[in-house]
């Protein structure tokens, strides 16, 4: 552009209003993150932000937004969302790693971030585990167990540097109050051990439950980490995104409905605007908005969602309360073998709700994922599911992934336990324990195995399980220190194998 004598400043076009809550208002916030960002990139300093908001204050559009504004400065962003079910050890910071490492197409280069650490790596990633029988005897090599802990917390510790010393990094991760004590303890190292390092770290959270930031500064030093709270919009702000939002429906008295309604909350200004531009909002639909004025913020955002969904036809209905069922994500040959309908039929209807703004597409190296808009949406569209209906989804949903192949065992245990199926939710819940336990994810090693025991109860027919997930609580009991309770363990163990 220099060459051609550009001028330094093109004015742009507005974007098109995206799905999510737009960033109307959110200027001083925008800035702070950035200083945060750049402070860690410019001083080799690892920093931290950690955006504290309620549902529907655009926590994760200020993440999209630093995002993107950091992959214009040439910086590697890795992602990671957490979850409340937790899938895989260690969460969404080995789900932002593996992200990123299975993305590089050169193998050269993954080799190169990998060069020593693999078989630590393939722990918490197993797709980069060693196809040869040497690295499969190295990587079950036994040792001391806290040794092994520590190999692997360097080996993750030391692949963020590398990453880092091609360029500099921002690392975001949405959801974070569903973080997990494990996962927080290895972000925490990571930081530790990178505190001269081009990193930067954005968290976004709601204040229940609250998030442990407490390890993140003793990790950082506390004048490192930046608590950056979302207040509701001030009135301009709430009219100027409500006008933005009604597009060619806009009119005073819609965007004073809007604004006098939303407290501010921008997901709760768009879902209206949404519900106005629909070709002939009924009465009762105005009527229901008006009757939830006393009630939380979360709750009238909720009514408005429902009565947006009554809009949809049933087949679209139907989808996306499969899709609600999944959970966070989906893809569509997985839904397809859910629903018992062609991957053609099943695209089609997901482009409507692509269009209609109710899902969103997320590209990876491997597949298109899709994702619900919002998942307070989520939370509506799975919320009006009878109990009976949920279980015999769910078990669609556990026998599809299990016939394709690919799912992790706590997607499979906790989509078995929903469908009632305690055998396959036990045995798959043993597996996910163990994989837990061999990444030293202890606490979500004790969770696997104290559900696999609730459910097991004192049936004949799940003995074995039973014994297997007191083994594990026993190893893991002992790697902490608690000694006392992994002797109890281990003797629950030689009682159901006596």
């Amino acid at each position: 552009l220099r060459s051609k004598q550009m001028p330094e400043h093109i004015e742009a076009k507005a974007k098109q209003l995206s799905t999510r809550p737009t960033l109307f208002g959110r200027a001083e916030v925008i800035a702070q993150l950035q200083d945060v960002c750049a402070k860690a990139w410019a001083d080799l300093r690892a920093q931290c932000g950690v955006i504290q908001g309620d549902i529907g204050m655009g926590k994760s559009a200020l993440l999209t937004e630093g995002a993107s504004w950091a992959k214009r400065r040439n910086v590697t962003v890795l992602r990671g969302v957490c979850s409340e079910t937790g899938r895989m050890p260690y969460g969404a910071v080995a789900e932002a790693l593996s992200s990123y490492l299975i993305s590089k197409r050169r193998e050269s280069l993954r080799d190169e971030l990998l060069r020593d650490i693999r078989f630590e790596i393939a722990r918490i990633i197993p797709e980069l585990s060693p196809g040869s029988a040497q690295g499969r005897l190295a990587a079950a090599e036994e040792s001391n167990p806290a040794q092994s802990q520590a190999r692997l917390f360097s080996a993750v510790s030391q692949l963020v540097s590398r990453i880092a010393q091609r360029k500099p990094m921002l690392w975001v991760i949405d959801d974070a109050q569903w973080l997990g004590a494990d996962a927080l303890e290895l972000l925490a190292y990571i930081l530790r051990r990178n505190t001269d390092t081009p990193l930067c770290v954005l968290l976004a959270e709601r204040p229940e439950p609250p998030l442990n930031i407490e390890a993140i500064e003793n990790a950082i030093n506390r004048n490192n980490v930046q608590l950056v709270g979302l207040k509701p919009l001030d009135t301009a702000s709430a009219r100027q995104l409500a006008e933005a939002s009604l597009g060619k429906h806009v009119s005073a008295n819609a965007v004073d409905f809007v604004v006098q309604r939303a407290d501010g909350n921008p997901l709760f200004i768009q879902e209206l605007a949404n519900m106005l531009k629909a070709e002939r909002p009924t009465k009762e639909a105005i009527t229901s908005v008006n009757d939830t004025l006393s009630l939380p913020v979360p709750v009238r955002i909720a009514r408005v969602m429902a009565n947006r969904l009554a809009e949809l036809h049933d087949v679209q209905r139907r989808m996306l309360e499969w899709a609600a069922v999944f959970g966070r994500e989906f893809n569509l040959d997985l839904l397809a073998n859910a629903v018992g309908e062609s991957a053609d039929v099943v695209s089609d209807v997901v482009d409507v709700l692509l269009k209609r703004q109710v899902l969103q597409e997320r590209r990876t190296a491997r597949t298109e994922m899709y994702r619900f808009a919002q998942q307070q949406l989520r939370e509506v569209v799975y919320g009006e599911l009878s109990t009976r209906r949920k279980r015999t989804m769910h078990g669609a949903v556990a026998n599809a992934m299990e016939r394709v192949g690919t799912a992790l065992p706590a997607d499979l245990e906790f989509h078995f336990g929903e469908a009632g199926d305690d055998g396959k939710a036990v045995r798959y819940g043993v597996s996910a324990g163990d994989r837990a336990r061999e990444a030293y994810a202890n606490q979500d090693a004790l969770r696997f195995y104290q559900r696999v025991l609730e459910r097991a109860g004192d049936k004949y027919e799940f003995r074995d399980q039973a014994a297997q997930a007191y083994f594990g609580l026993g190893e893991t009991h002992f790697f902490l220190g608690n000694y006392p309770l992994a002797r109890a363990e281990f003797g629950r163990v030689l009682e159901l194998t006596a």
